[in-house]
């Protein structure tokens, strides 16, 4: 009597359809989490920007201008490169708006790679929102709608 250990063709095609099942599954939800801990760092530098800018205004608000529109009057070091009004790191490029006015000024985080989607914060309410750059691609709307904001078009006009 032959004894065969082992498995058979079907067992083994059963186990690799399993695994590929569960990897269309996983693999968006981690890609997904990996961008929200992406936007979990823009969200910080936006932070940091809006306190600099707070301190900025608050030492400047006898000026007409109420807040500043380059990197170079704000009081803190950002890591990247900085030219004018726009700050280059290695995921995100954030602008400072041209508009000073009090209710409008804002700072987006635009995100390349073809993810195309841009965080915005708006200086004197501290309001966050977010844009889907690219209407075509969903993968924006996504991390929005992920981080708890709805996209909006009004949010980074320069998306």
């Amino acid at each position: 009597m032959k004894n065969n250990k082992g498995f058979t063709l079907i067992e083994l095609l059963v186990v690799v359809l399993i695994i590929g099942i569960l990897a269309a599954i996983a693999l968006p939800q981690y890609f997904r989490a990996v961008e929200r801990s992406r936007a979990a760092e823009a969200n910080s530098v936006l932070g940091a920007i809006n306190h600099a800018q707070a301190v900025y205004h608050m030492a400047n608000a006898a000026t007409a201008t109420a807040y500043t529109t380059s990197f170079a009057d704000l009081d803190t070091e950002f890591a990247g490169t900085v030219s004018g009004n726009t700050l280059t790191t290695k995921l995100f490029t954030y602008s400072l708006g041209t508009d000073t006015g009090e209710s409008a000024a804002q700072v987006c985080a635009t995100r390349g790679d073809g993810i195309g989607y841009a965080l915005g914060l708006t200086y004197n309410t501290g309001v966050r929102c977010c844009r889907n750059g690219n209407s075509t691609n969903k993968n924006g709307a996504n991390i929005c709608a992920s981080m708890g904001m709805t996209s909006s078009n009004t949010c980074c006009p320069a998306a």
